[in-house]
């Protein structure tokens, strides 16, 4: 059921890419991350069972939310095909969305895995890119507090380690400690929102 929604939330992540820059704060630093595009394609791996559809679902989830990007500057804002596509930053984008998609939802995949290496390691791979993420932000900065985002970043990165701790001393937790990283992440952005 969640595999027939997935493509509904690339094309919203798409869109968002566009227009979320225009809020205010943290937020608008959101679209300039890759965790919700490596979201979305993980999360569709998890929703198939065998390694090759995972990639194939990953990469098409992240590049359709790509096809949703490009579509609404040319439509919406009358940005020109060749100012969009041109000079290979098409083709690289979607290079990079096919491949680093495909790795997402490949990793995905392992979360139902019989061996406890492979779950281990897709669970802790959202928060290794929120680690990613926060390393990035503090580097290079996006324009907004980056102390703000550098350490909203770092929290998620350690409450989805810890998640995946007490998931893997306690695998009936696993749902639940993840549903509370995800909450919490939230509201601590929504907390930063103003700054």
């Amino acid at each position: 059921m969640l595999l027939l929604v997935l493509p509904a939330v690339a094309l919203a992540l798409g869109v968002f890419a566009d227009q979320g820059s225009s809020l205010d704060g943290v937020l608008g630093a959101l679209p300039e991350l890759g965790l919700p595009w490596m979201a979305l394609a993980w999360t569709g791996g998890r929703c198939v069972e065998r390694a090759s559809p995972g990639v194939v679902v990953g990469a098409a989830l992240t590049c359709l939310g790509l096809v949703a990007y490009f579509a609404f500057v040319h439509f919406v804002h009358g940005v020109g095909w060749y100012n969009v596509l041109g000079n290979g930053r098409g083709f690289f984008w979607f290079a990079a969305a096919g491949l680093f998609g495909g790795a997402a939802g490949w990793v995905g995949t392992w979360s139902s895995s019989r061996g406890q290496a492979q779950r281990a390691l897709s669970r802790t791979f959202l928060p290794a890119v929120c680690a990613i993420e926060a390393w990035r932000t503090m580097v290079w900065g996006f324009g907004v507090d980056t102390d703000v985002l550098t350490g909203v970043l770092a929290a998620g990165a350690v409450a989805g380690f810890l998640s995946t701790v007490v998931a893997h001393r306690r695998p009936a937790l696993h749902g639940a400690a993840l549903t509370a990283w995800v909450v919490v992440g939230g509201f601590a952005l929504a907390g930063f929102r103003a700054l």
